[in-house]
């Protein structure tokens, strides 16, 4: 069974279009927001003894987004959340199945994100 409980600290910036507009100040942004997220999924997946370029196998992610802005669109978050754990926590997020996501209202500086992942093995 694989279950990792990931709370990261302060708030996810969500995707955006990065393609030719690469350098923009909003895609530069997603970029360092996605990679701050990468690293808090890393040492997750460390403490859980996950491989080196994630697990194969259906995933199921739970995502609480807690924002004190009502900035981003649900998608797009989950799109950062989803980019951030390729090759760290699943190899591919083709092998997300399922996805339950929940903005929440928070104070300014108490951004954060919680997450549920839970692996191979660990449902049906």
């Amino acid at each position: 069974m694989t279950m990792l409980v990931v709370d990261h600290p302060g708030p996810l910036v969500p995707y955006t279009r990065v393609g030719r507009e690469r350098w923009t100040k909003r895609a530069t942004r997603y970029l360092s927001g996605k990679d701050a997220l990468a690293w808090t999924l890393k040492e997750a997946a460390a403490k859980e003894g996950l491989p080196e370029g994630g697990l194969s196998g259906e995933w199921f992610v739970n995502a609480s987004f807690y924002r004190h802005a009502a900035l981003g669109d649900i998608d797009n978050l989950l799109k950062a959340v989803l980019d951030a754990g390729n090759g760290i926590i699943w190899t591919d997020d083709r092998f997300v199945i399922g996805i339950v996501a929940r903005r929440h209202p928070a104070a300014q500086g108490e951004d954060r994100t919680e997450l549920l992942l839970l692996g191979p093995g660990s449902f049906s």
